[in-house]
């Protein structure tokens, strides 16, 4: 491989990663704005998984395991809900502590949010929101569902990896598959890569009689 056709390849990953990256983000984000949300998994009564546990870290002064934990995906979005309650001082006012773990994007979730939330039922209840971006302009988009004008930011390495390769992937399908198949099918039949010129005859190396190209 010559090191002219060397950096082209380098380059163009460059431009594929970046652009892969790029349409990643905007793909979770077009998700968490229009694509319906379930809380939970459809049913009458969801299931809580056998072993319920925080989905991420949580403030040390909660509970050490959730009562119950709800994990629920679409195509697009996909979720985890876990909460602890416990009887408070006050009858039919239990402490709750809550978390929700949203992820958006495709094919799988590159970028989520986190909500937290703490207190009892009935009294007052402390709500956090981690890893989100709430522009306000986005707020007109979304009148009547405020919420879902926020805008995952924490990255799910995983999937953010997969989603790069694969947006990545697809761009040089779109921009550079044809003219990279047109490059190979030149040189396997002696032509000029650049016009298509036949060199059969012409020494290795001499520029090509039509474009000037070597």
């Amino acid at each position: 491989m010559g090191r002219r056709t060397r950096n082209r390849w380098i380059a163009r990953a460059a431009i594929c990663l970046v652009t892969g990256f790029v349409l990643s983000v905007v793909v979770s984000w077009a998700c968490m704005l229009w694509v319906d949300f379930p809380a939970v998994p459809p049913g009458p009564a969801p299931v809580s998984i056998a072993n319920p546990v925080w989905p991420r870290r949580v403030p040390q002064d909660w509970p050490a395991k959730p009562d119950r934990a709800i994990p629920c995906a679409t195509a697009f979005l996909s979720g985890w809900v876990s909460e602890s309650r416990q009887p408070g001082k006050v009858p039919g006012r239990d402490n709750i502590w809550s978390q929700q773990v949203i992820g958006a994007g495709w094919p799988l979730s590159p970028l989520e949010m986190e909500f937290q939330g703490v207190g009892s039922v009935g009294g007052t209840f402390k709500m956090t929101w981690l890893g989100e971006w709430k522009p306000e302009v986005l707020l007109s988009l979304r009148p009547l569902s405020p919420d879902r004008a926020r805008l995952p930011l924490r990255p799910n390495w995983a999937g953010l990896v997969v989603d790069v390769l694969a947006w990545g992937l697809m761009w040089y399908a779109t921009a550079f598959l044809w003219s990279d198949v047109r490059h190979w099918r030149r040189l396997r039949h002696g032509r000029c890569v650049r016009c298509g010129y036949d060199l059969s005859g012409l020494n290795p190396g001499l520029a090509c009689p039509e474009c000037g190209s070597t």
